[in-house]
């Protein structure tokens, strides 16, 4: 098995957007962090929550991260198979060919 693994973590000179952030998912099918909290909070907690959460998050710096990996496999020849075969490849009953 093979495996080349690429990872970036940097920082960023932009700041984060409150309202990108608030309005952003990160896969299509979960929800925003904006329909999360109003789901799960009555009006007069979300009141409360956005004005602490909101500063933290304009004056954070960001951090850029990315991974990326390739990986493959090369599956060697089966000794077994050929001897048992007779020195062809065998699919569902029929020769596919000499390997040698």
């Amino acid at each position: 098995m093979h495996r080349e693994v690429y990872v970036t973590v940097m920082p960023s000179s932009e700041r984060a957007d409150w309202d990108t952030f608030f309005r952003f998912a990160g896969n299509p099918k979960s929800p925003t962090l904006e329909e999360a909290i109003q789901q799960a909070l009555r009006a007069a907690a979300v009141d409360k929550l956005i004005p602490h959460l909101r500063p933290l998050v304009e004056t954070k710096p960001t951090v850029l991260r990315s991974a990326l990996a390739y990986v493959w496999v090369i599956k060697p020849y089966a000794i077994a198979c050929l001897v048992r075969s007779g020195g062809c490849w065998q699919s569902r009953g029929k020769a596919l060919g000499a390997v040698w």
